[in-house]
């Protein structure tokens, strides 16, 4: 399902496809020739429990944010087959965008999306 990140001062940034099921957040960007910006919301806000990796994967920007929807880390540029990455500050949130875009946030800046979706998803 797609959805729309704003900036807050509610510009638009990025359509997003939202992880929502467990093999939704399992594949991610995984056997993808391009990545595509996609949003996940991790059970807690953790930093290396909510590791990632990119195996399988096409090179990404990974975006992290707490628990308000601020930025906490930028990881540009992931290349393929990284065994383990993580947040340097906890983290609920994780954009995976194409390479390059991550260029248009900073640590610190707060984004934030439609009522009803990530953040307030329904536990299954």
């Amino acid at each position: 399902m797609r959805r729309t990140i704003v900036f807050k001062n509610g510009l638009k940034l990025w359509p997003v496809f939202c992880a929502e099921t467990f093999l939704q957040k399992a594949r991610g960007l995984m056997f993808k020739r391009k990545a595509t910006p996609l949003l996940f919301e991790f059970d807690s806000q953790a930093t290396a429990r909510n590791a990632i990796h990119s195996f399988f994967c096409p090179v990404f920007d990974a975006v992290f944010l707490d628990s308000r929807k601020c930025i906490v880390c930028i990881i540009a540029r992931v290349a393929p087959s990284q065994p383990f990455l993580h947040s340097s500050k906890p983290a609920k949130f994780l954009l995976e965008l194409p390479p390059g875009e991550a260029r248009k946030v900073r640590v610190g800046e707060k984004l934030s999306w439609n009522p009803g979706e990530p953040g307030r998803w329904k536990k299954a």
